[in-house]
């Protein structure tokens, strides 16, 4: 099933440095992003970021990107796509970079229920590693008055979450986001997605182009208006 997980980050990029590597054909990037926790400067996370292109680009400044995300302790991050959003000399005085949202599939490992949280496992490609690498997040089911009347997703689900990066656990590290939206599938065995063999279908006919389904030959016959032969109910 990790063959199917993945999880991404969408939003902006503080670019600090940009480094050209002699050896691969991407740039090396440090970069800082804020978290919702606590948006200012002050808490900003520090992430190495891996791009195409960038040597274009002259640091510092903000991207706005598409990019595999790797929630490890010190976290990594594959740009698949960028596009520039303001150099150091557009940057308003104080301005509020925009927090990033993390989305993707994984798989339930815990819950608990009475902090309103979820333990999620989920994999994605680390270019400088050159394969695919598994790590956790926390995911926050917050304001509880939102999910209230939702299911709780059953542990081992596979489930697809969306959610605003939140913060770094000191502790374990953890990065946490707080649920945008998330849907999820308990799996059942090895079934696949045919017709099952008790279910019946009836073949649809070929239309006719031309052809009406409610044809009344009398009026063809002698011009008369058809009688309806409908009957309406009569109320009780």
């Amino acid at each position: 099933m990790d063959a199917l997980y993945d999880c991404l980050f969408h939003g902006v990029l503080q670019v600090n440095t940009i480094t050209k590597e002699s050896n691969n054909k991407f740039n090396t990037l440090t970069v800082s992003l804020p978290v919702g926790m606590n948006p200012d400067a002050d808490h900003d996370i520090e992430a190495i970021a891996t791009a195409f292109g960038a040597q274009t680009l002259e640091a510092p400044l903000l991207i706005n990107v598409t990019a595999a995300w790797h929630g490890y302790a010190n976290p990594r991050l594959a740009v698949q796509s960028m596009t520039k959003f303001l150099n150091d000399a557009e940057i308003p005085e104080n301005f509020p970079i925009p927090v990033g949202r993390i989305c993707g599939v994984g798989k339930v490992l815990e819950i608990n229920s009475t902090e309103g949280w979820l333990r999620i496992y989920t994999v994605s490609f680390d270019r400088v590693a050159g394969t695919r690498r598994s790590f956790e997040l926390i995911a926050y089911r917050l304001p509880e008055a939102r999910w209230k009347n939702t299911p709780q997703f059953p542990v081992n689900s596979t489930i697809f979450f969306s959610g605003e990066l939140y913060s770094q656990q000191p502790t374990t590290k953890l990065f946490t986001i707080v649920l945008d939206d998330a849907t999820w599938m308990v799996q059942t065995g090895g079934g696949n997605n045919t017709t099952p063999a008790s279910a019946t279908t009836t073949p649809t006919k070929k239309r006719r182009l031309g052809a009406s389904k409610n044809v009344d030959k009398t009026v063809e016959k002698n011009g008369t208006t058809p009688t309806s032969t409908s009957t309406e109910a009569t109320s009780a």
